[in-house]
């Protein structure tokens, strides 16, 4: 691989990387916060906050993700004493 390709390739992941550390509160609170932004007034809002918009659309997807899968634990065991 190109040395030009690698470096830059690192340098996307630094940017890409969170510099600071959101507690989930905090991620939620953003999540909340630019849920209705879309186009410009989410790339500023981001711009703002510090964070880049891929990572919002992660802390989403995640918090998303994390909820489906206590809703599936919550219904197994609804399941098992209803049985």
């Amino acid at each position: 691989m190109d040395a030009w390709l690698k470096n830059h390739r690192e340098q996307l992941n630094q940017l890409s990387s969170d510099s600071r550390q959101w507690s989930a509160q905090e991620k939620l609170l953003a999540i909340a916060e630019s849920h209705a932004l879309t186009g410009e007034e989410l790339s500023q809002w981001c711009r703002m906050k510090g964070i880049f918009e891929h990572q919002l659309k992660s802390w989403k997807r995640k918090f998303i993700e994390s909820s489906e899968k206590k809703n599936s634990h919550a219904q197994t065991a609804e399941l098992k004493t209803l049985k």
